[in-house]
């Protein structure tokens, strides 16, 4: 796939992927959804790390899209080479 740290796609990306699309109703997830919220409220960088396929674009895609800077590029960077 895609993700920020497993896959092949480099560039500007079109999709858009909303916060909710982040689909569960675990504890787990609740606790993600709640960090997420409050990174995306900071200027800061983020570094998601983890297995390939494991959701890493779709939560960068979150956090971007509840930024300030939703309205800016999304750019997955792969730093697994």
């Amino acid at each position: 796939g895609g993700s920020a740290a497993g896959g092949s796609r480099e560039g500007v990306s079109a999709s858009p992927v909303a916060a909710s699309t982040l689909i569960g109703e675990s504890p787990a997830l609740g606790q993600i959804r709640e960090i997420a919220s409050s990174i995306a409220s900071r200027r800061c960088t983020v570094l998601l790390l983890g297995e390939t396929g494991t959701g890493k674009e779709m939560l960068a895609r979150s956090i971007h899209l509840q930024s300030d800077r939703r309205n800016a590029p999304f750019i997955p960077v792969d730093c697994s080479a």
